[in-house]
């Protein structure tokens, strides 16, 4: 097996990644008015505005996967160890500005789309990108985006129309006809951004999909050593340890030298077995508890340095509207302490970042006091929440979820934020601890 056929395999698995149907949305009716036409009241005018993304279509994800296996003539039967296929899809989506207006990025068609399409045509799935960028094209005609005429000209079409709506509607039966029978209604949803805030264009396609046709179309003499060697078919063990034959390394693993500073406040009794404690201690940390020796090793580097050695004086950035800043960090002693998660399946990583927080991921009877700001962190995932331990960035949408989740309370929901929190301890006149604080610190660094 070539590299190049690892590449094109991987490429028609992230084809047929499925969109999730989000719940939040909402079904139109036809030829009602669209939410932009409110004007509803924005709780932050200075800073934030509407943006409203529409999605067309609303299938079961199970119906989409029997289409696909009646397609390659799949004739497994299901075995016990098969996940189920819940929740809904869509066929594609729209965001919209604050008015209602699509721009030359807006449109989002789902990959597996053309993909069934190239299946039912006895096609290639190279053919998937090129039948992508047509839909794009189609969509500017359809929508009325003007065309490019410098970096300064402003490509925004007029708002959006329910005759519109319905060419949309037609343009995604004719490529669903041969295996779609559901009818294909509009849904929405209307977020408050920041004004700055780029709209997240990849929730419907895998985002390796454009990166993995390039590479495919660059050839193997084109790859890196360290990408060759992950594409490799076979494995090198010669360097790998048994420590179940192995007694002496065995013990050597187990030593207190590897045991972590920290404990993720799971229930006592389950702990890992002598070889896997020794394994997990010698190669990466189990995800848990290596989380949990970040916490302590984070901890243990912020008393060393103090409080006055981390951050330079505020940087201000002047806006149109007020102004940001940061402040700098000054010093690395904080860089060696951090987990990647690397994944081709952007929601497995997402999911896990949500995990970490979750009461449910803890035992609450041995560790009933466990409590890291959870009173400010409720709002980052669904359920209930004992900590900040993660929290899911990345992309536009979820750095400002993050933002007004957290950091920013509500005030009509009587919910302080952290960075209430933070300035009645630091800020307010009356109750500034700053020095108390200050001196603990250096208290313990003797």
């Amino acid at each position: 097996m070539k590299q190049q056929d690892i590449l094109n395999f991987w490429r028609n698995v992230e084809v047929f990644n499925l969109p999730d149907f989000n719940k939040d949305f909402f079904a139109l009716t036809p030829n009602s008015a669209f939410p932009w036409q409110s004007r509803k009241p924005l709780r932050n005018p200075k800073t934030n505005v509407w943006r409203y993304t529409l999605l067309f279509g609303k299938i079961p994800k199970k119906e989409v996967a029997g289409n696909i296996e009646a397609l390659l003539k799949v004739a497994e039967m299901p075995t016990d160890w098969d996940e189920p296929i819940v929740g809904d899809t869509c066929f594609s989506a729209l965001l919209l500005d604050e008015d209602g207006r699509p721009d030359p990025k807006s449109y989002i068609p789902a990959a597996f789309m053309f993909g069934i399409n190239c299946l039912e045509d006895h096609a290639g799935l190279a053919a998937v990108p090129e039948k992508i960028a047509d839909a794009q094209s189609d969509f500017e005609v359809r929508y009325n985006i003007p065309p490019f005429v410098d970096e300064t000209s402003e490509r925004k079409g007029e708002s959006v129309t329910w005759r519109q709506l319905e060419q949309e509607i037609r343009f995604l039966k004719d490529i669903t006809k041969g295996w779609n029978n559901i009818p294909i209604q509009v849904f929405a949803i209307a977020k408050e951004v920041p004004k700055d805030a780029e709209p997240d264009t990849s929730f419907l396609n895998s985002f390796y999909l454009n990166d993995l046709n390039k590479l495919i179309e660059q050839g193997e003499s084109a790859y890196g050593e360290a990408f060759k060697q992950y594409l490799s078919v076979t494995v090198d063990e010669k360097g790998r340890d048994d420590l179940v034959v192995n007694r002496p390394l065995l013990c050597k693993t187990i030593s207190p030298d590897f045991i972590p500073m920290g404990r993720w406040p799971a229930k006592t009794a389950y702990g890992l077995y002598t070889a896997q404690a020794g394994a997990v201690n010698v190669a990466i940390g189990e995800l848990q508890d290596g989380a949990a020796e970040i916490v302590v090793k984070r901890a243990i580097m912020l008393m060393t340095t103090g409080p006055d050695d981390l951050f330079a004086q505020f940087t201000r950035i002047e806006r149109e509207e007020g102004f940001s800043g940061y402040f700098r960090v000054t010093t690395d002693s904080l860089c060696d302490s951090g987990i990647v998660e690397a994944s081709n399946n952007n929601t497995a990583v997402e999911n896990i970042t949500k995990a970490l927080p979750s009461i449910e991921k803890i035992d609450r009877v041995e560790f009933s006091d466990a409590d890291h700001f959870a009173r400010y962190s409720g709002r980052l995932i669904e359920g209930e929440s004992w900590g900040v331990l993660s929290a899911a960035l990345g992309n536009a949408q979820n750095k400002a979820d993050f933002k007004w989740k957290f950091w920013l309370g509500d005030t009509e929901k009587s919910i302080p934020g952290f960075q209430d929190m933070l300035w009645s301890i630091y800020r307010a006149p009356d109750s500034d601890q700053t020095f108390i604080y200050k001196q603990k610190i250096r208290r313990y660094k003797r």
